[in-house]
């Protein structure tokens, strides 16, 4: 008996019959996106482990359920994605979402590499020989895209990109070279566009050199759809030219690096720049911002918010000008454990000590430090809560003061560690509840009150209104604030500037 008990030692099996195949795939199209993919996955692999299936039949199988799960599969990466961004109730069944996901990718992945291998080895069939053959571009395109999706996932859990990665996606681009394949437009899936091999490559390249450790879980997702609407205007090339930006060798297990210095020659280097692409993303933002919205040609998979469009958009803009960001202060090394607080509510009560028997603190090991941040090591195992945009309270081991900040870069080393980069958004800020309107709300003043001066506050969304002052009680003092425009937002929270009416 096969794996799972699918198939027998003959070739009786469902996928052995069009009739039950095109069931199968029915099925997989009418299921939930979790159900479908919790099932293509154990086809996919029941077909990799089963010898007694002729090759071309195996990869007609392959495609098939490929077809049936993939828009499934975009489904479900949705649904992760409104689950991790929305409330903490609504996140219990993240994981399986995200396991679902990533064992989908890979077991397509390693379907479409098991064909090769086969076609590869000594003994195929003619038939297959030729059937394999006739398909390599789809292939090749469709396994890229799998490792990308992969990848993807990766990416919503920080992990940086492995040797193995690496190397898998430069061998694939690699036998397409070799077959004169990597530029032929392709269908990658039905109504899905024109694409190739060079394309869907290019894709992997640009968004691992886009930072996207600076981004959050659905930003991330937003900024591998607009690389791909920017795709034609970037440069991919074999020439060495001045306007190189990145270079990277296909044949070596290593990512993209920036051209600080030019490597030594080899057929197997490829470059690439912006080219016109930088132009084009300027030109999109002063779009949105002028429209107040996103153009209908730019596809985003869901209807996304102009101002959270035009952050991803000036991101990439930063990240492929010619000269890239540098950090605006210097950092020093240095070695100090730290308490962290996360969230609005648990950094406000632990920065006025009004923490109850409840303490919800995280300790972390500091790594250097700057006047504009500090960077940083998870030490006590995994923590879900971390992502890109997560306030917190800061508190070095023997201090007795808190700074305000907000996680702005991560990834994750391991499956219990990581390494978080924190930029300082107040040295002194102040916990308060806040009278809005006559909701008592909790909130974090990060600029001490001068009255006809602006100060920062960090609140709940919903406690921010449009003419409805903020008071509270803060040194003996009373203060009367009142709210402009949002500075920044993130997970459970806004910070905006306020206009001081009276603090006396």
């Amino acid at each position: 008996m096969s794996v799972f008990g699918i198939f027998s030692s003959k070739v009786s099996h469902p996928l052995a019959d069009p009739r039950e195949t095109k069931r199968i795939c029915a099925d997989l199209v009418a299921r939930e996106p979790l159900s479908a993919l919790e099932e293509a996955a154990v086809w996919l692999e029941a077909l990799v482990e089963f010898d007694d299936i002729k090759l071309s039949l195996r990869l007609e199988r392959i495609m098939q359920i490929d077809d049936a799960a993939t828009p499934q599969a975009r489904r479900l990466t949705r649904q992760y994605l409104s689950r991790m961004t929305g409330a903490e109730t609504q996140r219990s069944s993240e994981s399986s979402l995200w396991d679902a996901g990533f064992a989908y990718w890979s077991k397509l992945a390693e379907a479409y590499r098991g064909c090769l291998s086969r076609f590869d080895s000594p003994g195929v069939d003619s038939e297959s020989k030729k059937t394999v053959k006739t398909n390599l571009l789809p292939i090749y395109a469709r396994l890229i895209h799998a490792h990308a999706e992969c990848r993807k996932y990766e990416l919503y859990h920080y992990k940086p990109a492995g040797a193995d990665f690496w190397a898998a996606v430069g061998e694939v681009y690699w036998r397409a070279v070799a077959s004169k394949l990597e530029s032929r437009e392709v269908e990658l899936y039905p109504n899905q566009g024109i694409s190739s091999i060079e394309l869907e490559y290019l894709k992997i390249l640009l968004l691992h050199s886009s930072s996207p450790d600076k981004l959050g879980l659905v930003e991330i997702d937003i900024a591998s759809r607009l690389l791909s609407h920017f795709l034609h205007w970037f440069i991919f090339t074999k020439e060495l030219r001045r306007d190189n930006m990145y270079w990277v060798d296909i044949t070596k297990p290593l990512p993209p690096t920036r051209m600080a210095k030019t490597p030594e020659p080899s057929a197997t280097l490829r470059f690439f720049s912006g080219g016109g692409a930088l132009v084009a993303i300027d030109e999109l933002i002063e779009v949105i911002k002028r429209d107040k919205r996103v153009p209908a040609n730019v596809v985003l998979g869901a209807q996304y918010d102009a101002d959270t469009v035009t952050r991803v958009l000036q991101h990439l803009s930063r990240y492929w000008s010619p000269t890239p960001p540098t950090r605006s202060h210097a950092r020093r090394p240095v070695k100090s454990g730290l308490h962290v607080a996360y969230g609005l509510a648990s950094s406000r009560r632990h920065i006025t000590g009004d923490v109850g028997s409840a303490n919800g603190l995280y300790r972390w090991e500091a790594d250097d430090v700057s006047l504009g941040g500090m960077s940083a090591r998870i030490c006590e195992g995994r923590q879900e809560w971390v992502s890109i945009g997560v306030l917190l309270a800061v508190q070095a081991e023997g201090g007795n003061n808190w700074v305000a900040g907000v996680v702005r870069r991560y990834v994750r080393t391991d499956a219990r560690q990581g390494s978080v980069g924190i930029q300082t958004i107040s040295l002194s800020p102040r916990g308060v509840i806040a009278d809005a309107g006559g909701i008592q709300t909790e909130a974090l003043l990060l600029d001490l009150p001068v009255v006809g001066e602006y100060a920062r506050m960090a609140l709940p969304p919903a406690a921010l209104e449009d003419k409805v002052a903020l008071q509270f009680a803060l040194d003996d003092k009373n203060a009367r604030l009142h709210p402009r425009e949002v500075l920044e937002s993130g997970p459970g929270y806004v910070v905006a500037n306020f206009f001081v009416q009276s603090f006396s």
